[in-house]
């Protein structure tokens, strides 16, 4: 499993969803007030019967903070495996019914700062060999300006989805290696 968080993050980074944001504040560009100011951002990596899914929120505001609670849709059909937020086995988020076709996981997070980004937030399940789409939903509030209520605002936002099945590019010289392979 080390190996599929790993080629993770390597797809995370390939997609551009790790390079800046999980490094610190944003440039003032980034910042600016555009609609919605906190989305969420998706990348999957599937080997053989495991699909890891990576979540990363970003706050594109450049007001103090934002409260947000992220969610990420899994079908029925796929049994979720793990869980966790920036370190394997570590801040798991919480499986729960979301219908009869599916179920979501989530977490909530009391503390984006301005320009920030948080995650990845993982999700590791067992696709009984069958390929699916997912998304991330959340619903955030900014806290606007420092010790006023000006300028906060609230919503939900929705990430395009993807499939399970979407081609991971890897660099030139790297190679996927299957789970049993040896390694870390």
């Amino acid at each position: 499993m080390r190996r599929l968080f790993k080629a993770g993050t390597l797809a995370l980074t390939l997609a551009g969803l790790a390079a800046a944001p999980l490094l610190g504040v944003q440039p003032a560009a980034a910042q600016e007030a555009s609609w919605p100011p906190v989305i969420s951002e998706m990348a999957q990596l599937t080997v053989g019967n495991l699909t890891g899914l990576l979540v990363v929120v970003t706050n594109r505001t450049s007001n103090q903070h934002a409260f947000v609670d992220v969610r990420v849709y899994v079908p029925a059909f796929a049994r979720v495996a793990n869980t966790f937020a920036g370190v394997e086995n570590a801040n798991p988020g919480k499986v729960e019914g979301l219908a009869p076709d599916g179920q979501q996981v989530g977490w909530i997070n009391h503390f984006v700062r301005a320009g920030q980004a948080q995650g990845p937030f993982y999700v590791v399940v067992d696709n009984s060999g069958r390929t699916f789409e997912t998304w991330s939903w959340l619903w955030f509030g900014t806290g606007g300006q420092f010790g006023t209520p000006t300028g906060r605002v609230q919503g939900t936002y929705v990430s395009p989805r993807i499939r399970t099945d979407a081609p991971v590019t890897l660099p030139s010289g790297i190679q996927a290696a299957l789970p049993g392979a040896g390694g870390r």
